[in-house]
């Protein structure tokens, strides 16, 4: 991958990660008054966030970490399918794609 293709994948993981960490912080928020003391991240989202973190490697490749995502249980998002993740990043295309 060259840098401008990782710069792109980065930006895209990034938004979905992004989007599945602001629906698990409204889920731990519904009902509450008080601020969370203890934030749980998504563990679907790790899955993107580590992806962005090792992006020279063979794992970072989108099909691999929408599998890796998609076999990965959270709490958060247990209704979340292969499809629905395939959606958000399909629509983090179309975000990187109206940004350049």
């Amino acid at each position: 991958m060259n840098e401008q293709s990782q710069a792109i994948m980065y930006k895209r993981y990034e938004l979905i990660s992004f989007h599945l960490e602001r629906e698990n912080f409204r889920g731990q928020m519904k009902g509450r008054i008080k601020p969370l003391t203890k934030f749980i991240p998504c563990a679907k989202a790790l899955c993107f966030t580590a992806a962005m973190g090792n992006m020279a490697s063979e794992n970072s490749v989108s099909t691999v970490v929408l599998d890796n995502a998609n076999r990965t249980i959270c709490h958060c998002h247990p209704n979340l399918s292969e499809k629905d993740l395939w959606d958000l990043y399909y629509l983090a295309v179309e975000e990187t794609r109206s940004e350049s």
